[in-house]
């Protein structure tokens, strides 16, 4: 089912008959590999001006599905993980590309969006952001044991793939894990005979 406008990098998440698309930037422009090619032949590359701020639903209960829009998604960013936890009943956008600053300006930032109240409701802040370095190209939406997780990712300023794992306790789910505590157990004793 086409969407409702073009995008090109933006986050997204499937929870259960809806995927969400949230954010990317306007595929009219060029691609990161049609700047590059654009700067080996010498002549100025074209960036986005600014990343798309929508917000994005298909349910895909029927064919050829429904798309509807939510709240702006005005943080405008590109190329990030978008995580789902079932216990908040939130999205979270993680990490991605910055608006305006072109194609590799990464960032840390987290935001949400409660699901509740689909089309209505804002993103927000949602502390804490992601350890530094910046990063953009990661990849979420994994919920296990009560936390969200955030895998890999690209350092957009200096190109350095980050070969790492970060999670997230939102406050729900399972908890921490259980500590194993000692069993007593009988211990023999010396008698007299």
């Amino acid at each position: 089912t086409a969407a409702p406008s073009a995008f090109l990098l933006a986050g997204y998440r499937q929870v259960g008959q809806f995927l969400y698309v949230v954010g990317g930037f306007d595929p009219s422009g060029p691609s990161a590999v049609a700047q590059s090619s654009v700067l080996h032949k010498g002549a100025q590359p074209r960036v986005p001006s600014a990343n798309n701020t929508n917000t994005y639903r298909l349910d895909m209960t029927t064919a050829p599905g429904v798309w509807t829009t939510g709240p702006a998604f005005t943080q405008g960013r590109a190329d990030m993980g978008v995580a789902y936890d079932p216990m908040t009943n939130k999205l979270y956008g993680m990490g991605g590309d910055a608006n305006g600053g072109g194609f590799f300006d990464s960032t840390n930032l987290a935001d949400e969006l409660p699901l509740g109240s689909w089309p209505a409701g804002s993103w927000v802040s949602s502390p804490p952001n992601l350890t530094l370095p910046n990063r953009q190209a990661n990849q979420a939406g994994f919920y296990g044991s009560g936390v969200i997780w955030s895998v890999g990712g690209l350092v957009g300023q200096t190109f350095q793939f980050l070969p790492e794992v970060q999670r997230r306790n939102n406050g729900g789910g399972c908890g921490p894990s259980p500590t194993p505590t000692a069993t007593p157990t009988a211990t023999p004793t010396a008698t007299s005979t």
